[in-house]
């Protein structure tokens, strides 16, 4: 079953092992719900959670296969739902420690052990370590071009959201491509406002390209589609092993503890990006993000920047009320 797609939805997993397997790694970012969403889950629920239970029972952008991680309750309930409606699809759900200390990061080695069984099984494939080694090179060449393409002046930050969205479904020889193209592109002339993005997942562009297009220049995005992302692979152990960990201790997400490293990231953003503002974006009844909002709005007055909060319902679409709030948040200055 080599070429298959396996579907995932967090950066806690490292998809080299997807592709080790011949397997196509296929990021669940589906850019907007359907009628069955309310149907399977509460209304109250993450509405991206809602989404992607809804998009997979109605066929759209199904996959041949399935990998949660076990990174909120959400998903522990999408996980019950999809092997109540879709017992057909095969679908794995791999833990992930909130800590990254060495108790944790044996904890997570193992079972990442336990997902090549479950893809080796249910696909038919080998994952070699050579193989994992050659997934591991391409990967890391993907984030030395992420990298440059963030310093890289006169380029915007929806364009670079933009390609690294498409990416999430594309071979990794394509994606690369995608991402040097890019690179060669011409720089343009930005002399927008300095903003910092941060907060959970954002579905789409157009928010980014809107705060752009307001008069504002999005010089860092901390979000789980942006560029909160391993750094780099390292090659000289066991290539498993290197990918926990790169993996565990990459840039935090709110769930992980101590949440005291989600604030030094940021102010170390801060430190370096000199933003005048700061935007978060949190989903609607995402609660590890929700509850780390005061510290964040702290941190900001601490440092005299002024901070915006927007919940979103999940909709690839910025409503009129993201807009009103955008426009004057960035022409009052907070």
């Amino acid at each position: 079953m080599e070429g298959h797609r396996v579907g995932w939805c967090c950066t806690y997993l490292p998809v080299e092992i997807i592709e080790a397997g011949g397997l196509l790694p296929q990021r669940l970012v589906p850019e907007g719900g359907g009628p069955k969403d309310d149907a399977l889950l509460d209304p109250n629920f993450c509405p991206y959670i809602r989404t992607v239970a809804g998009v997979l029972l109605e066929g759209k952008e199904r996959p041949d296969g399935l990998i949660l991680m076990n990174t909120c309750d959400g998903m522990r309930r999408l996980f019950d739902t999809i092997t109540y409606y879709l017992p057909s699809l095969p679908i794995f759900l791999l833990d992930v420690p909130r800590k990254k200390d060495e108790a944790a990061l044996s904890y997570f080695y193992e079972g990442l052990k336990e997902l090549i069984a479950w893809l080796q099984e249910t696909f038919s494939v080998r994952i070699r370590e050579e193989n994992l080694r050659e997934a591991i090179k391409g990967a890391n060449t993907t984030r030395r071009i992420i990298r440059r393409l963030w310093s890289k002046k006169g380029l915007k930050a929806s364009d670079l959201f933009a390609a690294i969205r498409k990416g999430f479904s594309l071979p990794r020889g394509e994606f690369n491509r995608l991402l040097k193209e890019l690179l060669r592109r011409p720089p343009e002339h930005l002399e927008g406002r300095p903003i910092l993005m941060t907060g959970s997942l954002l579905e789409a562009a157009p928010l980014i390209r809107y705060v752009e297009e307001m008069g504002g220049e999005v010089v860092a995005l901390d979000l789980c589609t942006g560029g909160r992302m391993v750094e780099e692979v390292p090659q000289e152990e066991d290539p498993l092993f290197s990918l926990a960990k790169a993996c565990l201790r990459k840039p935090p997400c709110a769930r992980m503890a101590p949440s005291t490293e989600r604030l030094e990231l940021l102010e170390g953003l801060i430190e370096g990006e000199k933003p005048e503002g700061l935007i978060y974006y949190a989903s609607k009844f995402c609660d590890p993000y929700l509850f780390e909002v005061p510290l964040v709005r702290e941190l900001c007055g601490k440092r005299g920047i002024p901070f915006l909060l927007i919940e979103g319902e999940y909709t690839g679409k910025v409503t009129g009320g993201m807009r009103t709030r955008v426009q004057a948040f960035l022409e009052l200055g907070g």
